[in-house]
Order: C-alpha cells, then structure tokens, then sequence
C-alpha cells in the first residue's frame, strides 16, 4: 500500500505542473499576441516618424520687434486664425485694447525709415480669432 500511495504522489507531482502549463501556456500565447501588436503600432510609428524627417521643411520665420512692418506677413494673416499665429508671424504688437463686446483689437504701430509713422490692427472675436485685418500702408 505504501508503494501505490507513493506512485500516487509521484504521478500527482507531475500533473499539477502539466495542468497549470495550459493555463501558462494560453497566457504567455496572448502575451506575444500584444507584444506582436505593440511592435506593428511601433513600426507604424516609426515609418511615419521617418517621412516626417524626410520631407522638405517649411521655411520658418524670424520674428523681432520689426517683422510687423514687412508687408510679406501681413498678407499670410487670414480669418479665423488665432491671435497666436498672428503674433507668430508678426511679433509682439505696440499695443492691445478690449472693446465693450469683449472683442480684442492688436495694434502694430511706429516709425518706418522712408515711411513715416505708420500702424496696422489685427481686430479679434470673442474666440481669439482674427475678424478682420488692417494692413497698414508702407
């Protein structure tokens, strides 16, 4: 008796294991599974990061206490957009007021050699959105 309960034990030691290694098994199954799809999304990434990288950039302006007076910029401000892009191509205005519609007016005022005095606005809505332009003459 004492053989066969020891057989018994021994074929229970081996069991268990194989019975837990499906369990394993289907989990370390799905784990490849993500770490497979992980790999793709990064290898997406990777390609489109590499096109970013490759493709002609944009000329970048430089902006300084005088690029308000450049007529070029001027005519790239468009409706709609922000007062951030606006103060990106044209600088830091002279001046701002608020009017009773909380609507925002930014003005680019001074000296021009050859010009004169010269000012422009940017007129802003209530959503930071450029309503309209005024270019100043040069």
């Amino acid at each position: 008796m004492k053989n066969i309960s020891k057989v018994v034990i021994f074929s229970w030691m081996f069991t268990i294991p194989c019975l837990h290694a499906d369990e394993t098994d289907g989990v370390l199954i799905a784990e490849i599974k993500d770490l497979r799809l992980l790999l793709q999304n990064q290898d997406l990434r990777i390609k489109r990061l590499e096109a970013l990288l490759s493709s002609p950039k944009k000329k970048r302006v430089v902006v300084d206490r005088f690029s308000w007076q450049n007529p070029v910029l001027w005519k790239r401000i468009e409706k709609g957009m922000s007062r951030m892009q606006v103060e990106a191509l044209l600088g830091s205005p002279t001046s701002v007021k608020k009017d009773i519609a909380h609507w925002w007016t930014i003005y680019y005022q001074g000296e021009k050699a050859g010009s004169g005095y010269i000012s422009g606005n940017v007129v802003l809505n209530r959503d930071d959105r450029v309503e309209m332009i005024n270019i100043p003459s040069m």
